[in-house]
């Protein structure tokens, strides 16, 4: 594409969510990736605004080890959004979350809520609905979507006993900028 090969180049990387995202669709051989701002067309190797076609970047897949570093960009953003339910902070050792999660279900005074896998299944599905509604408001649906559908993922596994760490044999991993 002419008005691509025309700008000049500035490399970015993506969010972590976005970069699985993106390589998931990769992996699937599908054609675009979908994000909440651009779609990725792995054809033309482009990103392309959702809201202007013209908007368009290059994009290149890279293979970076673990070892390597650099800083997240979004760890130095000066406005954070505010949650709109108070989930983040601590009433003495127990974050609200669970304290509000606790009220919600009914559950007594003494009991946690990680003691049954019923109430843990609740509050995986209550988690999923905050992290739905905070994407919505911070416009970031799509990677709230796949957040909530890799907790799903999670919480099945936990229960099952499936879960492992899954390493890397040759210590690397894969992002798109």
């Amino acid at each position: 594409n002419s008005s691509v090969a025309s700008q000049s180049i500035e490399w970015s990387r993506y969010s972590d969510v976005e970069n699985r995202i993106i390589e998931e669709a990769f992996r699937a051989r599908l054609p675009i990736a979908t994000l909440d701002d651009v779609y990725i067309d792995f054809e033309n190797d482009i990103q392309v605004s959702n809201n202007d076609i013209n908007d368009q970047k290059p994009i290149q897949r890279q293979i970076r080890r673990r070892t390597d570093t650099y800083l997240r960009e979004e760890r130095f953003a000066m406005n954070p959004i505010p949650a709109k339910n108070p989930f983040s902070g601590l009433q003495g050792w127990t974050p609200d979350f669970i304290v509000h999660a606790k009220k919600e279900l009914r559950l007594k005074k003494d009991k946690l809520p990680s003691n049954e896998s019923r109430i843990v299944s609740m509050l995986v599905d209550r988690a999923s609905q905050g992290i739905i509604e905070e994407g919505k408001l911070a416009g970031k649906t799509r990677e709230a979507e796949w957040i909530e559908k890799n907790m799903e993922v999670l919480s099945s596994s936990l229960h099952n006993g499936k879960f492992f760490i899954q390493k890397n044999q040759r210590n690397n991993e894969i992002n798109w900028q």
